[in-house]
């Protein structure tokens, strides 16, 4: 199977899975919409390079299904917004020799928990590079986890 074939289906499950999942609760206790950030992202050893701690900016759309608390509530779902990713020669195998920040598309799944004034949660996703270098970046469509914050829209 080719990497674009494999990001779209994997990308598609992720989504699939997450619509589901909010379809099969959505009587318990409703959708919700966030706009959520995700300010660290911990990625994974790959290819020689250490683990990586990124704080770059990151801006996502979050569809969840929601289970209401007295005082708070708990939500789980899929977002996708957009990230600024660092590219540099080591995260493209020396394939470049310099170094900006790169735009990504971010998508994934997480778990929300609301107090009613602040959303904080755990989320899985994957970034797609989006430019020219996207076939050389290790990261590409390889999976972090990471904290988010946000607020609902609803």
């Amino acid at each position: 199977m080719k990497t674009k074939n494999k990001l779209n289906y994997t990308l598609g499950c992720i989504i699939s899975v997450s619509l589901y999942a909010c379809k099969s609760l959505e009587t318990n206790g409703g959708l919700t919409t966030n706009i959520i950030s995700v300010p660290c992202k911990i990625r994974p050893s790959v290819k020689g390079v250490p683990e990586q701690l990124n704080t770059n900016f990151s801006a996502a759309l979050y569809l969840g299904s929601r289970k209401e608390g007295a005082k708070n509530g708990f939500s789980y779902g899929a977002f996708s917004g957009l990230s600024a990713i660092t590219v540099n020669p080591h995260v493209m195998e020396d394939k470049i020799d310099y170094e900006y920040d790169g735009l990504a598309l971010s998508n994934g799944i997480a778990g929300i928990y609301d107090n009613k004034k602040i959303n904080i949660g755990l989320a899985l996703g994957i970034d797609m590079l989006t430019d020219k270098n996207r076939a050389n970046w290790i990261y590409q469509g390889k999976p972090w986890i990471g904290i988010l914050f946000g607020i609902t829209l609803n």
